[in-house]
């Protein structure tokens, strides 16, 4: 699971860095909620996830968080006013 693989990078690295990690990892499991079913604990980990990495978008992790940031918000919005989702709303890193 992407929780798995990015925990044991979450546990090398500290400061903004480890803020973006976490960020990705709280994301990571609001996707895990969501399959779930249980709507309020993706939105509210969803939020956190997002609030970690969004003002953090210019750390070069080889991923392009800003687009991925963009992704997010979309998908929280959607959330939070209770659209339907679909295949193309699921969060995902590409790389720079």
């Amino acid at each position: 699971m992407a929780h798995d693989a990015f925990e044991e990078i979450w546990n090398t690295v500290d400061g903004d860095e480890r803020q973006v990690i976490q960020g990705i990892l709280q994301v990571s499991v609001s996707q895990f909620h969501l399959s779930k079913g249980n709507l309020n604990g993706a939105t509210i980990l969803l939020g956190e996830g997002l609030g970690r990495i969004k003002t953090r978008t210019k750390i070069n992790l080889g991923i392009d968080l800003e687009s991925f940031c963009q992704c997010l918000e979309d998908l929280l919005r959607k959330l939070q006013y209770k659209e339907l989702l679909n295949e193309n709303d699921k969060p995902f890193l590409k790389p720079l």
